[in-house]
């Protein structure tokens, strides 16, 4: 039987603001520990790097997007 023992989840976005288009990105690598759930790590790490991007996101365009 296959044992997952680490992976990687990473996401990303591109978004314009005023103009320029801004890159953002979050990745996390995560080693998991014999009585870990894999599918319950894996949706964790997934949400916790979306969520990261779409607060990135949203503090560019609090920041940034009143600006002409």
């Amino acid at each position: 039987m296959v044992k997952v023992r680490s992976f990687k989840a990473e996401y990303g976005m591109s978004v314009e603001l005023n103009g320029v288009w801004n890159k953002f990105y979050c990745g996390i690598e995560l080693e998991l520990e014999n009585e870990d759930d894999t599918q319950d790590v894996k949706k964790k790490a997934w949400n916790t790097v979306v969520l990261e991007v779409e607060k990135q996101v949203e503090d560019a365009v609090r920041v940034l997007g009143n600006k002409k």
